[in-house]
């Protein structure tokens, strides 16, 4: 695939939308490459607006990465709380460390240096030395996906190897040779604001001179929605066995072969506090399962459908 360009024109009418329209978020108050990369890891599965309120709590617990590195693990992951992938968390920490140990708590601007950071891949090295540092390193993330195959009708599969590799590509070419980090973040907020998934505001965006795909009337097609896995129909019947007042579930999941009863799951790996511990409920439990075998092959049963 030929890599596109942009015009110097096209870049500096996107900088100057950026610079009248970026959203005031916590983390665009300083170059701070700390701040950025907390951010940065925290934007990761997350959306801005759930992560601006808690970006500032982690700032306020771990102000610094000498701060973090020295906090208990248990800790870090109590301030992350309810933001989910706490393995971002853990890497955070890890990371933090690593350069407290190494380099005495900098931040170095050198991509070899954050290559080796767990939890640190391509875009996060590329959003955190570009931002910081004004790195001439780009970003690839979904919003930056969006614009780029618009930008450049690229109708191709973005999941693909060789889509990857032209994104990744395109968007180190188009590039200005100042204000990288502004750019990388221009082009995000673009995706976030103007080019949408669903119905793009074409007639605002500062790159409708030079979108390939609204030329060619293509920007509600592009880039290509992935194929929707096929709906799987699955039936599942369910026994509650009762003793003594107690109760549980006996599933078969995936239909009359298709699974394994939960109380023989129970069996397996039983907790202690629970009904599966007696053997009367066992008892009762598995005569529940002998027989409801037997009405299955003898009569007709009401099934619960579910699609997933």
């Amino acid at each position: 695939m030929k890599t596109p360009t942009l015009s110097p024109t096209a870049r500096r009418k996107l900088l100057a939308w950026f610079d009248r329209h970026a959203r005031p978020l916590p983390w665009r108050r300083d170059r701070d490459p700390y701040r950025i990369w907390v951010s940065e890891v925290m934007l990761q599965q997350t959306t801005v607006a759930a992560v601006a309120p808690r970006f500032e709590q982690f700032l306020a617990a771990f102000p610094d990465v000498r701060a973090l590195a020295a906090a208990d693990e248990q800790a870090v992951l109590k301030v992350w709380e309810g933001m989910g992938y706490y393995g971002r968390a853990r890497n955070l920490r890890r990371a933090a460390q690593i350069l407290v140990e190494r380099y005495g708590g900098a931040l170095p601007d050198d991509p070899a240096v954050w290559a080796e950071l767990p939890g640190v891949g391509r875009y996060i090295r590329g959003a955190v030395l570009s931002q910081a540092f004004d790195r001439r390193l780009p970003v690839v993330e979904a919003n930056t996906k969006r614009v780029l195959c618009r930008l450049f009708a690229q109708a191709g599969d973005v999941a693909s190897g060789p889509v990857q590799s032209w994104l990744w590509e395109t968007a180190a070419a188009i590039l200005p040779k100042k204000r990288v980090g502004d750019f990388n973040q221009a082009l995000m907020e673009l995706g976030a604001l103007v080019c949408t998934p669903d119905e793009p505001d074409c007639p605002n965006c500062p790159l409708k001179a030079e979108c390939l795909a609204r030329r060619e009337g293509l920007q509600d097609r592009i880039p290509r929605r992935p194929a929707r896995p096929a709906v799987v129909e699955v039936r599942e019947v369910c026994v509650v066995a009762r003793h003594k007042g107690r109760s549980a579930p006996v599933w078969f999941v995936g239909g009359l072969a298709g699974g394994i009863p939960l109380f023989l799951l129970a069996l397996i790996a039983p907790r202690a506090g629970q009904p599966w511990r007696s053997r009367a409920f066992l008892a009762v439990a598995l005569f529940a399962v002998i027989a409801l075998f037997v009405i299955l092959v003898i009569v007709a049963i009401s099934e619960a459908h579910f699609t997933y």
